[in-house]
């Protein structure tokens, strides 16, 4: 399924059909309790959602990322709406746009990055780690002299320079 022509971003009056946590601190948003491993009834979150402890600034792993991929994918390819959030919504929140973009634009990483800061916000995928995992995702030899240098140009940029506070982006 081509997304190209389809006009997937989330309504933000509307109640999502999957939420992407990426943050730890978004559990007590979703749900008051989390449990793994037993056999007994749970409160369960308004919309079905995933809970990822990604850490602030970090990459994650291209297991994990592949997981979300596939499940964001399946949700979207349904017709049904995806919210994804970290605490920011810049680093983490970018870094699995970006992938996602580059998957459905058929794009290769750096025009991912670049589309993603154009089109949601220019501080998206903040840090070289962050870069580095869209580039490795996406199929990119990071042992490329070449590659490497895209990789740094991108995550030193003025749009994606390291910046923790004020997320002020529209």
């Amino acid at each position: 399924m081509s997304y190209a022509s389809k006009d997937v971003r989330l309504k933000f009056a509307e109640k999502p059909d999957l939420m992407v946590c990426l943050s730890h601190l978004w559990i007590g948003e979703t749900t008051t309790i989390l449990v793994s491993g037993l056999d007994v009834p749970t409160p369960r979150p308004a919309v079905p959602t995933i809970q990822v402890d990604w850490t602030d600034g970090a990459g994650i792993t291209q297991k994990s990322l592949q997981w979300l991929v596939t499940v964001i994918l399946k949700y979207l390819e349904a017709g049904n709406r995806v919210e994804i959030a970290c605490t920011g919504g810049h680093g983490r929140t970018g870094t699995l746009l970006a992938t996602l973009l580059g998957i459905v634009e058929d794009l290769p990483a750096d025009k991912a990055i670049e589309e993603l800061r154009a089109r949601y916000c220019e501080e998206a995928v903040e840090t070289i780690a962050q870069v580095r995992t869209v580039f490795d995702f996406l199929g990119y030899d990071l042992t490329s002299p070449k590659i490497v240098n895209k990789v740094f140009d991108l995550a030193t940029s003025k749009a994606s320079a390291l910046y923790f506070g004020g997320y002020d982006c529209d």
